[in-house]
C-alpha cells in the first residue's frame, strides 16, 4: 500500500474519530443537563397542597338607629340642632355609629309640614333609616292685654217736682235695707264678640245697669283671651 493511501485513509479515521468524540461530548452534556434539572422538575411535578380556605360570616344584620322623638313643632326661622336628635346609633359588628348617621336639611324659612330623613350604614353596607317629621309655623301673634274697665254710672237727675216742691220730698218710696246679689254676665268671643267690640258691650251693660262694677277680661290656662265678664256690685 502507497504512502498516499495509508495518508488519505489516517485522514479518514482522524474524521470519524473527531464525530466520536463531539458526539460523546454532546451526550455528556445533554446527560449533566438532565441530572441538573432534574430536581427542579420533579419538585413541579410534585401536587400542591392548598391550605384549607376559611369560611368567612356573611353580616347580613342591620343597624339600630333610634331617634329622641318623631315630631316636633317650631317656629318658623327657629335654628335646628339635627343631631340633638339622634338616641341610638350602634351595629352588632362595628360598634358606635352615632358620628356616621347622615340626614338632610330642611328650609326652615318656610311655613309646612317636612321630613328629615336620618340614616346610616355599617361596614356590610347594611342600612337603616328614621324620619323625623317637623311641622313648621308662623310665630303667635301678640294680643294686646284689655285694660280693666271701671265705669262708673251716670248719676240719675234729680227730680225737679221735689225742687218745686219741698212738701213732696216725704213721697218717695222708702229704698229697702235688703242687699242684692252680685251679677256677673258674660261677653265671650263664642257667642259673637271680639276684640273690637267685646270692652264697649261690656261697658254699655254696665251703664244701662245704673249699678257700680267693672270689666274683667276672661282667660283659659295658656293665657288666651277669650272675652270679658262683668260684675254688678
Amino acid at each position: 500500500m502507497s504512502d498516499e493511501e495509508l495518508l488519505n485513509r489516517y485522514e479518514s479515521y482522524k474524521k470519524k474519530r473527531n464525530v466520536i468524540i463531539i458526539i460523546i461530548a454532546l451526550l455528556f452534556i445533554i446527560s449533566l443537563i438532565i441530572v441538573i434539572n432534574f430536581p427542579k422538575d420533579s419538585k413541579q411535578t410534585e401536587p400542591k397542597i392548598e391550605p384549607p380556605k376559611e369560611e368567612v360570616e356573611v353580616d347580613n344584620e342591620k343597624p339600630i338607629l333610634e331617634l329622641t322623638i318623631d315630631h316636633i313643632d317650631i317656629e318658623i326661622n327657629q335654628k335646628l340642632n339635627y343631631g340633638d336628635y339622634i338616641k341610638v346609633a350602634k351595629d352588632n359588628v362595628d360598634g358606635d355609629l352615632k358620628d356616621k348617621v347622615m340626614f338632610n336639611k330642611i328650609d326652615v324659612s318656610k311655613v309646612g309640614t317636612f321630613e328629615v330623613v336620618y340614616y346610616v350604614f355599617d361596614s356590610s353596607n347594611n342600612m337603616t333609616q328614621a324620619i323625623l317629621t317637623i311641622n313648621i309655623k308662623e310665630p303667635p301673634k301678640e294680643v294686646e292685654e284689655p285694660q280693666e274697665s271701671n265705669i262708673l254710672p251716670n248719676k240719675p237727675e234729680e227730680n225737679n217736682s221735689s225742687n218745686k216742691n219741698p212738701t213732696n220730698s216725704n213721697n218717695k218710696p222708702e229704698q229697702g235695707n235688703a242687699k242684692k246679689e252680685p251679677v256677673v254676665k258674660y261677653f265671650m268671643f263664642e257667642d259673637g264678640y271680639n276684640m273690637g267690640n267685646v270692652v264697649e258691650a261690656c261697658a254699655s251693660e254696665l251703664k244701662k245697669s245704673g249699678s257700680s262694677g267693672r270689666c274683667l277680661p276672661i282667660t283659659d290656662d295658656n293665657g288666651i283671651y277669650l272675652g270679658m265678664k262683668l260684675e254688678l256690685n
